[in-house]
């Protein structure tokens, strides 16, 4: 995790080297995790930066809405998280 203020990144290692366990193949499925759990403050995929998502809710964010998005994200990674056995299965 890296950041200033409300501005984050949180980064992700890869599990080993194949293609399907790649830093950037998790961050995607967190990210699409997120998107369906309903978490859009501005989650972006940034392209140079493999395996990295930025996290940039707006200014005018809420404690409550950004309370509201962390337990989204925790939400997005355990369902990862659930599905790695499965992903490393599928091999």
């Amino acid at each position: 995790m890296r950041g200033r203020g409300l501005l984050l990144g949180l980064e992700f290692n890869a599990l080993d080297r194949d293609e399907r366990h790649s830093a950037r193949v998790l961050s995607d499925r967190v990210t699409n995790n997120a998107l369906k759990l309903g978490l859009s403050a501005n989650i972006v995929r940034t392209g140079a930066s493999e395996g990295v998502m930025r996290i940039a809710p707006p200014l005018t964010a809420t404690e409550g809405e950004i309370d509201l998005g962390l337990d989204l994200l925790d939400a997005a990674l355990n369902q990862t998280l659930e599905n790695l056995p499965r992903l490393r299965a599928a091999g």
